[in-house]
């Protein structure tokens, strides 16, 4: 039966047994105790009752006053506990006698009358006085009634029976209030276990002012945060496998593909050579042109498929990014720029000492470029700043284009992810990868005033002294 009951009740019943126990031991011994000390004083008074009578009586029966005694036995029952009294000469004989009707427990008590000497007639009630040689004159036999001391300890023990009761009461309000806040944290932490087993992670055990069930909550709490911790870096590292095989799986796929048609292509461009001088056709025709634009174009595309489905393995060196920049702004002016579309550099003069391949972060600043000339559509200005912030160098790249749409933001640097018609959808997850590469970073703005801002950030590093930058090809 006790399996079934909650924490609360067994508390409860514990503290009802224990306080209800205490108590009924104290009240049965108490009662006892006030019951021994009522009746040893009702004794006590009976006795005292009888010796004062025996006093009074001696001078009737030295004198054999019947009338005298009669009185005094009468006077003693104005005392309603004296349901009889008697009054017996030495031969004992009944002198005087009296009693009311009455039906009910009763005790006897009795005192013997001494003759006492002249001298002590007149002492103080209570004082024996000398006794001769026959100094017993009679005796007294007084009944009392037991009425009156049992309805006492009849009402005593009601008494102290409501005062127990209104202890355990008040014991065991107070038990349950104090056991209820015990158990408060408990339930409150069995609520929070049960929202996490639900998924909802987020949710924590409120604080009690319990020091013991703080600890507790706080040790919950913490195994929650840890727990929410392993789960995200979990989701993470899933995540990011399930990236790296997609990103193989394609790679694979682009390579395939950039195979057959790389030799394909390189026999029609080999071919267009051969008809351009048996035709004698000159690089202004506008077909001509068109074809090894397109050409280009192809091989371009089947380059930046090879690089980034096999990428070669990077070659540290200490360089300067800031001179980096410079020449890849440079090599961009020269094919970017035209009357419509402006690009301006602000390239720190300072030196951005790093240990970074030079090919791949050449590469990866063009592919910013890259992407804010296509963003401009040959219209607009490009702005190329650098900077050091703290113990990175970061390159911003601010185009006035449409801006990045919502859409679009989740997946920008996602290989093969594009919003242009001839895109790869290579070029910015190419920078993500050269950023990765070297414990670095890419990410992305939107402006007020319209077109976005992307920014490069890469470590920098102390430059080492004796020794200078140099170049290191991938």
């Amino acid at each position: 039966m006790t399996r079934r009951l909650g924490f609360l009740a067994r508390l409860l019943l514990v503290g009802c047994l224990l306080i209800g126990g205490a108590v009924s031991t104290l009240g049965t011994l108490g009662l006892q105790m006030i019951r021994d000390f009522t009746e040893a004083r009702f004794r006590e008074r009976n006795q005292f009752m009888a010796d004062n009578l025996a006093r009074n009586c001696e001078l009737g029966l030295l004198l054999e006053d019947r009338r005298m005694l009669q009185r005094l036995a009468e006077n003693l029952m104005t005392d309603e506990s004296v349901v009889a009294v008697e009054i017996l000469d030495a031969q004992g004989q009944i002198l005087a006698q009296t009693q009311r009707s009455f039906e009910g427990p009763r005790v006897t008590s009795e005192a013997v009358v001494r003759l006492r000497k002249i001298g002590d007639l007149a002492g103080p009630p209570g004082s024996a006085g000398t006794e001769t040689a026959s100094g017993i004159v009679g005796s007294i036999r007084i009944a009392f009634s037991l009425t009156h001391i049992q309805a006492l300890t009849r009402d005593l023990a009601l008494t102290f029976t409501l005062i127990s009761a209104g202890i355990v009461v008040c014991a065991l309000t107070f038990f349950m209030v104090f056991a209820r806040s015990l158990l408060t944290p408990i339930h409150k932490l069995a609520e929070t276990a049960r929202d996490v087993a639900a998924g909802n992670l987020s949710v924590r055990a409120p604080l009690s002012p319990i020091p013991e069930a703080r600890t507790v909550a706080q040790a919950f709490n913490t195994m929650l945060d840890t727990l929410e911790e392993n789960r995200r870096a979990l989701e993470e590292a899933y995540q990011e496998m399930i990236r790296q095989k997609s990103f193989a799986e394609m790679g694979r796929v682009a390579m395939v593909v950039a195979h057959e048609v790389k030799n394909p292509l390189g026999i029609i461009k080999s071919s267009l050579d051969l008809l351009k001088r048996k035709l004698h056709l000159s690089d202004d025709d506008i077909l001509v042109r068109y074809m090894e634009d397109e050409i280009h174009r192809l091989n371009r595309l089947i380059e930046d498929f090879l690089l980034f489905s096999k990428p070669a393995k990077p070659h540290f060196a200490l360089l300067d990014l800031n001179g980096i920049a410079r020449d890849a702004v440079e090599r961009h002016r020269l094919h970017s720029e035209s009357p419509t579309l402006a690009i301006h550099a602000a390239i720190s003069e300072n030196t951005a000492p790093a240990r970074i391949d030079r090919d791949l972060v050449m590469r990866a600043v063009g592919n910013l470029m890259q992407n804010a000339v296509d963003a401009c559509e040959g219209r607009g200005v490009i702005t190329v700043e650098s900077a050091e912030d703290g113990p990175f160098w970061t390159l911003h790249v601010t185009d006035q284009g449409p801006g990045v749409s919502e859409e679009a933001a989740a997946r920008l640097f996602d290989p093969f992810f594009t919003t242009r018609a001839k895109g790869t959808g290579l070029g910015l997850a190419f920078v993500a990868q050269v950023a990765r590469v070297h414990g670095g970073s890419v990410s992305f703005v939107n402006l007020d005033q319209g077109g976005a801002r992307f920014t490069l950030k890469l470590p920098l590093l102390e430059a080492v002294p004796g020794k200078e930058s140099g170049s290191n090809s991938a």
